[in-house]
């Protein structure tokens, strides 16, 4: 199966020796710390969310939607016949 799909050789996993270049990173403080997470009580306008009734009705269908399109990708709401 590797001869035809033109793979030559497997990339080697993570080594448990420190000292090689593909070692495996147990350091946390070496992974993605993510530091452009959005705040989820900012609503896409830049507006605070103030109350629980906010958040149900405005900020949560926002994320919900983000998630759609972004994570989920769009899909067909009615199967072609």
């Amino acid at each position: 199966m590797m001869d035809q799909l033109g793979i030559k050789a497997l990339r080697p996993g993570p080594s448990g020796n420190e000292k090689v270049p593909n070692h495996a990173n147990t350091d946390e403080s070496l992974a993605n710390p993510y530091n452009n997470v959005p705040d989820p009580l900012t609503m896409n306008d830049g507006r605070k969310v103030t109350t629980a009734e906010m958040w149900r009705t405005e900020r949560r269908p926002e994320i919900v939607a983000m998630f759609e399109k972004e994570v989920y990708g769009e899909f067909r709401r009615t199967c072609p016949r």
